[in-house]
């Protein structure tokens, strides 16, 4: 699971207190944002820590139309050995 916040962030990290005290599944990668929106960094974040390890060989991605949620952005992070059919949500569908 992947998630991230903007509470109690104020420059991207989060702060000392929150880092010392904040719980950490084993199961979880936490990261902040300053604007509380996934950036191209949590993007690559995410399927570098998350999707690669835990995807099987044959999968499908479903991704909303955020301009970094590129197929040319994903496809680059994604080993050539698994094989991935990628597709997007068009603008304004999902609300």
């Amino acid at each position: 699971m992947f998630a991230y916040t903007r509470n109690f962030v104020s420059s991207g990290k989060f702060g000392p207190v929150v880092e010392r005290e904040m719980f950490r599944p084993k199961n979880m990668v936490i990261s902040a944002s300053k604007s509380g929106k996934m950036g191209k960094a949590h993007l690559d974040e995410w399927v570098e820590k998350v999707f690669v390890p835990c995807v099987g060989q044959d999968s499908l991605l479903v991704i909303d139309s955020w301009s970094i949620f590129t197929e040319e952005n994903l496809r680059n992070m994604i080993p050539d050995d698994k094989k991935v059919i990628i597709k997007q949500i068009p603008p304004g569908r999902y609300y």
